[in-house]
């Protein structure tokens, strides 16, 4: 699980990952769904359409965090976010949420 380090409220947070079999990258290009689904500390969650790295031929998909994914509220809330993806790509099988990935905002210092 990769786990990756913010300063709470902050936007623009890259999360990303790699749709793989077998640890060959999959092409994902012609997939109709792209998601990601962020659980926050407090037990609520969002999900937000993801996008492609580059065209999606490398199995990468990502997503730009913006201050509400983070910040419910306009609050800052401290502590480990999980977040995953959903993608679906008929052409090569795939229908459903990936592994999850942890994000942990931390209080400014």
């Amino acid at each position: 699980m990769a786990r990756k380090t913010i300063t709470c409220g902050f936007a623009g947070a890259i999360l990303r990952t790699t749709v793989r079999r077998q640890g060959i990258p999959v092409d994902i290009s012609g997939a109709s769904v792209l998601q990601v689904q962020i659980f926050r500390p407090d037990g609520t969650a969002v999900t937000q359409t993801a996008v492609f790295t580059n065209s999606g031929t490398d199995g990468q998909v990502q997503y730009v965090t913006v201050a509400t994914d983070t910040a419910p509220g306009g609050t800052n809330l401290p502590g480990v976010y999980r977040f995953r993806f959903r993608i679906v790509n008929a052409a090569q099988g795939i229908d459903g949420w990936l592994d999850d990935h942890q994000l942990v905002a931390e209080e400014p210092t």
